[in-house]
């Protein structure tokens, strides 16, 4: 049973709203109305379902980004192995975070983000048909 947090409770009248059926809104709790009403184009933005189908988008942003989250003692040392594997894919590291200390009651994690730019892609003529 999902918990009726303000989020839950919106989205159940966002549901009913577009007509959804008890099942839908209930079937897959929370996370799969979230994800549907994702799908018909809605996001949450902190106080309501907002139709994003009339809203202008910004394009994509072509780089990378990750979220290495651990224990706050080792989370510097995952980063850099996950960055090295990263980069030897032939990606190009951005930027690397510092740790940062997760809000209580996760205090004792921490969080470092590791932003990317993918590798350059090859054109045709440079792929080899070997």
């Amino acid at each position: 049973m999902s918990k009726k947090t303000f989020k839950y409770c919106a989205a159940i009248e966002r549901g009913l709203k577009l007509g959804l059926t008890h099942e839908q809104m209930h079937g897959d709790g929370s996370e799969g109305l979230y994800l549907l009403l994702q799908k018909l184009q809605y996001a949450w933005d902190g106080n309501n379902w907002a139709s994003l189908k009339d809203e202008p988008a910004d394009p994509a942003s072509q780089l990378i980004r990750i979220r290495v989250w651990a224990d706050a003692e080792v989370v510097e040392d995952f980063s850099a192995d996950i960055a090295k594997v990263i980069e030897g894919a032939g990606f190009g590291m951005v930027e690397k975070s510092p740790v940062y200390t997760c809000r209580p009651p996760k205090q004792l994690e921490g969080c470092v983000y590791l932003t990317f730019n993918p590798p350059a892609k090859k054109s045709s003529s440079e792929v080899s048909h070997g």
